[in-house]
């Protein structure tokens, strides 16, 4: 999570693909009254889970397939179905905060430099 101009962005695994500027979004008007404990929780979290990622070292596999299947498909071949995978586990995401924030954090300097810069920017 950072913010970026009026928004506070929470960033997830995306491919470089679905990556759109925060200026082409319908975000709400700014100038509504922040809670100090929300604000102290997300800068904690933005802290525990800040690092550098550039998201074109990933592969959208799924789209690779299916545009594969496609051109097969396009060929007059025949398409055969992927093999199934294994359901992934579930995870309660509020059990997975509760261990992410009893972590140890990094270096504060380190920390604090990163949120200050990205304020900043």
């Amino acid at each position: 999570m950072e913010p970026v101009g009026d928004a506070l962005v929470l960033t997830t695994l995306r491919f470089a693909h679905e990556i759109r500027k925060a200026d082409t979004l319908d975000l709400p008007a700014a100038g509504r009254g922040w809670d100090k404990r929300e604000m102290a929780l997300a800068l904690q979290l933005i802290d525990t889970l800040a690092h550098d990622w550039d998201p074109r070292r990933y592969r959208d596999t799924y789209h690779e397939v299916l545009r594969e299947a496609i051109e097969q498909k396009l060929a007059g071949k025949e398409i055969a179905a992927p093999p199934r995978r294994k359901p992934a586990r579930v995870v309660s995401l509020a059990k997975a905060l509760e261990q992410s924030l009893k972590e140890p954090r990094r270096a504060p300097a380190k920390a604090a430099g990163r949120r200050t810069s990205k304020r900043a920017a």
